[in-house]
């Protein structure tokens, strides 16, 4: 790029910088060059001067270079002004928006106070239920029924700097919820008033018996188990400051058993949706 074109680049980011009053803020991610937790058309100029060798106090590489190709240039920064202006469905990568999740579990634990309510709820659809070989539609109503009136208790954690009040650690008390971006299929995320939501899409798996044997053991025995996840997605609500506002996970999944309990084979085949909601409030 010549100085020219890299003069007249740079005045279109000052103006871009007085155009733009809306800041668009989350918590030391990628694009925040100058660590003010915030990601505007002041971290582009930034970049951009960089890019000419004038790199500003302060300025934080490790964010700047925003399509990963290993070189920090005027690209960065136009990627960097376009998310300032709420165009971050089409400038973010997967990997950058599992970052910016995972910073934002990580950064909730840690605050001085943390609420954690989760509620759950399950809908089940009963395919195919055999007793000893032979459809049972009636005892297959039942077992549905009792599925799916099922109620689940909301689940309550507070945590201080991370900790319970009991000094245990919130990664020790809770189910991981951070991902892996390996078991991520896509990502998008876009504005959502101060803050951003993001929306993942998993990787569809398959869990056998053998996975299963703790989780199950004491109810029956499983001669064969598989439980498949076509499609988990969960939903998440970063605010201002990069802190999780909320969490909604929702878990289709088929099961298919054989089992024998008391003598009698059975058989089941059925689909489950788990929907999960994680509400934090600080």
């Amino acid at each position: 790029m010549t100085k020219t074109v890299k003069k007249v680049f740079c005045t279109l980011l000052v103006i871009g910088v007085l155009l733009t009053s809306s800041i668009t803020a989350f918590a030391a991610t990628a694009g925040d060059v100058n660590s003010d937790s915030k990601v505007n058309s002041t971290d582009a100029l930034c970049i951009l001067k960089h890019s000419v060798g004038q790199t500003p106090s302060g300025f934080n590489k490790s964010n700047a270079d925003m399509n990963a190709d290993g070189k920090i240039n005027s690209t960065d920064a136009l990627i960097v002004l376009k998310i300032s202006v709420g165009m971050t469905d089409t400038v973010m990568s997967k990997e950058e928006i599992v970052k910016l999740y995972n910073d934002g579990i990580k950064k909730s634990y840690e605050q001085s106070k943390c609420t954690l309510v989760i509620s759950t709820d399950v809908d089940v659809t009963v395919n195919k239920f055999l007793m000893d070989g032979q459809e049972d539609p009636e005892m297959s109503d039942m077992f549905e029924d009792i599925l799916n009136d099922t109620e689940y208790e909301d689940e309550k954690y507070t945590f201080f700097k991370g900790k319970t009040i009991k000094g245990e650690k919130a990664e020790d008390v809770l189910a991981s919820t951070e991902i892996d971006s390996s078991e991520v299929k896509n990502a998008t995320v876009v504005k959502h008033g101060d803050g951003y939501k993001l929306t993942f899409n998993l990787v569809a798996y398959t869990q056998s018996a053998d996975d299963m044997v703790e989780d199950m053991t004491g109810i029956a025995y499983f001669e064969y188990a598989t439980m498949e996840y076509p499609k988990t997605e969960i939903i998440a609500v970063i605010d201002s400051q990069g802190r999780i506002s909320s969490i909604e996970a929702t878990i289709p999944c088929n099961l298919k058993a054989s089992m024998t309990e008391a003598e009698m084979q059975m058989y089941m085949d059925v689909n489950l949706t788990q929907t999960s909601a994680y509400t934090f409030s600080y």
